[in-house]
């Protein structure tokens, strides 16, 4: 299953579903950072504050920081087998807090205090979200089958066992992508935040 072929045909067969995953996020992100700039969020005073914010609520050790994304975004992935309803409204928490920090910091703020993991953060839940709509897909396709009565259920889930196989590679994306975002965030990033306060 961790094979390079193999990973080529994980993104190859869920191309649109990764399109359709990024455009919700971005749009979400675009939203809050919308929401925040019309409320007057962008100023000195403002910036100053979100910073100070920052500094004070970033949980700097790494335990933390990985545990609490790797189960939100676990969370995001699991809910796709109950809806996906679950993993779309955290997602869209998730692209508009993003936004409005966007919009609360100058963008060389934004820079050194969000993207060096939030560029690890971001994909990973696209990603997250990619796997929701694969296990859903999944699910419909277990349901479709089982009404046409043209299969046993054992030869439908072994048929249709390359699907399970994509959710759990998505959980495994995610988890590098948030080991790496969390060794940033815990070590990189409160270096740099000390740097320009």
């Amino acid at each position: 299953m961790l094979t390079k072929e193999y990973w080529i045909s994980y993104f190859q067969r869920n191309k649109n579903l990764f399109i359709v995953s990024t455009s919700i996020l971005l749009l979400t992100i675009f939203f809050g950072y919308m929401t925040g700039y019309y409320e007057g969020i962008v100023s000195e005073k403002t910036t100053l504050t979100g910073i100070n914010i920052v500094l004070s609520e970033i949980p700097y050790d790494f335990l933390d920081i990985f545990l609490t994304n790797i189960c939100v975004d676990l969370s995001v992935i699991i809910y796709g087998f109950f809806t996906t309803i679950p993993s779309l409204e955290t997602t869209f928490i998730n692209g508009f807090i993003i936004g409005y920090c966007f919009a609360m910091f100058t963008l060389p703020d934004f820079l050194v205090s969000i993207m060096p993991h939030g560029i690890f953060e971001i994909p990973s839940s696209a990603i997250a979200l990619t796997g929701a709509f694969i296990a859903l897909k999944w699910e419909l396709h277990i349901i479709k089958e089982l009404l046409s009565r043209k299969k046993g259920l054992k030869e439908i889930f072994k048929l249709s066992r390359f699907m399970l196989n994509d959710v759990v590679l998505s959980a495994i994306l995610c988890f590098i992508l948030l080991l790496i975002a969390g060794l940033i965030e815990s070590i990189i990033t409160p270096i740099l935040i000390n740097l320009i306060v």
